[in-house]
């Protein structure tokens, strides 16, 4: 093949996703306690019967569990990632640290526990604190983000291209975790037969947690302000803070079709974590103990 042509071909699939997935992909197979598999299928079934099933598949599913000791109880943590490559010219997400008013954030995580216990067997609660990961992981988390948008390369124009949402990639994230929640005794028996290998798994109490991860090759940007130095629907440029960030927690309006009706969950969190600090910030997720 001419030099011209593989030039051509290797720049067309630059403009897909496809590199940066395999880059994650080696991220995370090269640390230690990592487990991952690509392009995982899933099917979200028809939501009363008003709604058609959606399939799709999970760029990454990852799972992270104690590896010199398979049989202790910790929370096996499983991550739904999408590899969100930003199209050219679409290099920052912003948002604007805030709280829904009157009540902290639900920012939940949902778990899953089985046990030798008949009560406790397959048994599913939300983690809804965020001192949970402050105090269990390596991760810093203060704050949680209710609203986002994209800005330009350039940071002159906000981002008009309905293909390339914020809202969107979040989404495909969620679509993944939820199909795990619903297949969660299936995967889970699956994953820890064959990389845990826990034969009695029933007799074992074991924990697992669920979270929707997005990596992003765009920059994220925190914005912080006081309502009141708003004026006629606008902020003046001394009123106000941004701050660069490694990662950030989304709090995230579930359609009515993904909501966990057993937990009465309406939203959950989403990780977004900046490409340059994947590595770190997946490495901060060792097996939690409950």
């Amino acid at each position: 093949m001419e030099q011209q042509n593989q030039n051509l071909l290797t720049e067309r699939l630059n403009e897909t996703g496809f590199p940066f997935q395999e880059w994650c992909y080696e991220i995370i197979k090269n640390i230690d306690s990592g487990y991952v598999v690509k392009e995982y299928p899933y099917t979200i079934p028809s939501f009363n019967g008003n709604r058609p099933a959606i399939s799709g598949a999970i760029d990454l599913l990852s799972f992270k569990y104690p590896k010199n000791d398979p049989f202790q109880d910790c929370f096996r943590v499983i991550f739904s990632i999408e590899c969100k490559k930003s199209k050219s010219g679409i290099k920052n997400w912003c948002f604007i640290k805030t709280d829904r008013g009157g009540f902290l954030p639900n920012t939940y995580f949902v778990g899953h526990a089985i046990g030798e216990d008949e009560a406790y067997f397959e048994k599913s609660f939300p983690i809804n604190h965020l001192n949970f990961f402050n105090s269990n992981t390596a991760l810093t988390i203060n704050d949680v983000m209710l609203q986002g948008y994209e800005v330009n390369h350039q940071i002159d124009s906000l981002n008009r291209n309905q293909e390339e949402k914020i809202y969107k990639s979040i989404l495909q994230a969620v679509h993944g975790c939820r199909w795990l929640e619903l297949k969660k005794t299936l995967i889970i028996k699956e994953i820890s037969l064959r990389r845990e290998k826990i034969v009695d798994f029933e007799k074992r109490k074991i924990h697992f947690l669920f979270i929707p991860l997005i990596v992003t090759t765009s920059d994220l940007y925190v914005a912080e302000f006081e309502a009141s130095n708003v004026q006629a629907g606008e902020i003046k440029e001394n009123k106000i803070k941004w701050e660069k960030k490694d990662y950030v927690v989304y709090d995230f309006g579930l359609p009515d079709y993904l909501q966990n009706e057993e937990l009465e969950l309406i939203n959950r969190a989403v990780f977004i974590v900046n490409d340059k600090y994947f590595e770190e910030f997946y490495k901060k997720f060792s097996p939690i103990i409950p």
